[in-house]
């Protein structure tokens, strides 16, 4: 089983499905933009080595990704973190 958490900030004078597709509209212009911000990137994988120690970096025209395998964290930019839990880790 997994669940997706997905952190957003709303406005108060928003619905919860008015914040969710106004995410989804800027994932969607990320995409469209290219590749994500190279120097934002060197900078959160500076941290998370800080943090975490080894992790393993891979990367494309359109994605970065970073892999930490003992805890189970996979950070991908420009949209997605997920956080494996559980005895298969």
């Amino acid at each position: 089983m997994s669940y997706d958490l997905t952190f957003l900030c709303k406005d108060d004078d928003q619905s919860w499905d008015q914040a969710l597709e106004a995410l989804e509209e800027r994932v969607e212009e990320d995409a469209e933009a290219g590749s994500p911000d190279a120097d934002a990137w060197a900078r959160i994988v500076s941290a998370a080595q800080q943090l975490l120690g080894d992790v393993e970096l891979h990367q494309d025209a359109q994605f970065f990704e970073l892999d930490h395998e003992p805890t189970g964290i996979q950070l991908r930019a420009p949209n997605s973190l997920s956080v494996g839990v559980g005895a298969s880790r």
